[in-house]
Formats: structure tokens, C-alpha cells, sequence
């Protein structure tokens, strides 16, 4: 079996090859080979590129605004990266530990000639991406009471590829796993609901839920994009 990164090898070579062999001699500047602009793409992409005539790669820049400066780099925002190249490089995988998040997404490349007029340096021009909307995943569910103040106390710990972690959820009660459903409660999640690496959400206790009682609850969440995760059933006594 050929795996993941000797295919990939294999499709950077050949896209490569394509541009080596449909450009003109004596190109003057670098070009963008991959991905295709516009095309979608999972978190972590590879960008690749082939150097003109006498340049050296310097840095790469990936950004979800397309503004650039005078200069030509991508204007400041808080999720623009830069990485610095070696001088022969032609290819940035996005590290799998800190993907892209869903999405468009720009991209250029910064290299270094000394020939060219102004000197030294240019951007190729820019290409979009679409980085896909994952699947939401839940990873762990846990629902506590406070009698005191007759209160639900959701704590979830989920992961998805949306910038601000945008989700629904939804809480059905049961007496057994196959009764009929006696009561719900429903809500929204976002970065800002998250502490300590979880989400926390608080409801009343609905009126049909007897207080003493032993009830089977169930969690669904939901992201913007349709991707359903369900939590087992967990018991609790109010």
C-alpha cells in the first residue's frame, strides 16, 4: 500500500512537473502551482509553488483577508500566519497541530532576487482556498445538579474546525432508554462558553422533571453546518 505522504510527494512532483513544463523560459517570477485557486481543502493543506529564474523562497503567508499592504504582504489580522522558507523550498504543509479553521483563505509566497528591480524581493500573486467544514466531535459529557438553586449544569467538551466554535445543543429526559421523552432543553455554545478546556451551560429544571426522581439523559450537538454528535445516556437523580 502507497501511504499518505508518498502519494502526496507523488502529486507535488507531478503538479511540478506541469508547471515546469507549460511555462515559458525565463519566467519572471515565482508561481503558485497548488492547490488549484479556489479549490477546497481539509485544515491542512499543502501550498506549493515553483521559483522563477535565479529566485530563493523566503516566506509564505496564508491569511483570511486578501489586503495587502504596500509592500505586497497580507495586511495584520489576529489569524494571519507567516512562516519563514528555506531557500530552495517549494512546498508548506499547515501543521496538523494547528490546522486552518473553516473557511477562505489567501495565500502568497515571498522570494528573493537580487536581479529584479526594485530590489530584492516580490509576492506571487495571491490564491484562495476553501478549508472544508469538519464534523463536529464530542469528547466527553457531563451533567450535574444544584439543588440549592434547582439547576442544570452541563459540562462538554467538544472540537470543531469553526473559528468561533459555534454550536446547538439539545438535552432530552427519559425514564429508560427506549421511554418516551418527558422533557428537553436547548441551547447555543461558543469559544466564550469554554473553561478550562470545556463548554459550560446552565437551564432551570424543566417543570415535568420531578425533583428526587432518577432520569436518562442524552446530548446532541449540532454546528452550523448540519454535522450532528450524540452523546451514551447518562443518569441522574434530582
Amino acid at each position: 500500500m502507497v501511504g499518505p505522504r508518498i502519494r502526496r510527494s507523488t502529486l507535488l512532483a507531478g503538479a511540478l512537473l506541469v508547471w515546469a513544463l507549460s511555462s515559458p523560459a525565463g519566467a519572471p517570477a515565482a508561481v503558485p502551482i497548488a492547490p488549484p485557486d479556489g479549490a477546497a481543502v481539509s485544515g491542512t493543506p499543502t501550498f506549493a509553488w515553483g521559483p522563477g529564474p535565479g529566485e530563493d523562497a523566503n516566506r509564505i503567508e496564508i491569511s483570511p483577508s486578501s489586503a495587502t499592504t504596500e509592500e505586497g504582504a497580507f495586511e495584520d489580522d489576529p489569524r494571519k500566519r507567516s512562516a519563514i522558507l528555506d531557500d530552495s523550498q517549494t512546498s508548506y504543509t499547515v501543521p496538523a497541530s494547528d490546522p486552518l479553521v473553516a473557511g477562505a483563505w489567501f495565500w502568497h509566497v515571498e522570494t528573493l532576487n537580487l536581479a529584479i528591480d526594485p530590489c530584492c524581493s516580490r509576492w506571487t500573486e495571491t490564491r484562495r482556498v476553501v478549508v472544508e467544514d469538519a464534523p463536529i466531535r464530542l469528547s466527553s459529557f457531563r451533567l450535574g445538579f444544584l439543588r440549592g438553586i434547582d439547576q442544570l449544569v452541563l459540562r462538554i467538551a467538544y472540537s470543531d474546525n469553526s473559528a468561533d466554535l459555534a454550536a446547538r445543543y439539545r438535552l432530552t429526559f427519559r425514564k429508560r432508554r427506549h421511554g418516551r421523552r418527558l422533557a428537553a432543553i436547548s441551547g447555543k455554545l461558543s469559544r466564550s462558553s469554554f473553561r478550562d478546556g470545556r463548554a459550560f451551560a446552565f437551564a432551570r429544571r424543566p417543570k415535568r422533571l420531578r425533583r428526587g426522581s432518577r432520569y436518562l439523559a442524552r446530548l446532541v450537538l449540532s454546528d452550523a453546518a448540519g454535522h450532528v454528535a450524540r452523546s451514551h445516556y447518562v443518569a441522574i437523580r434530582l
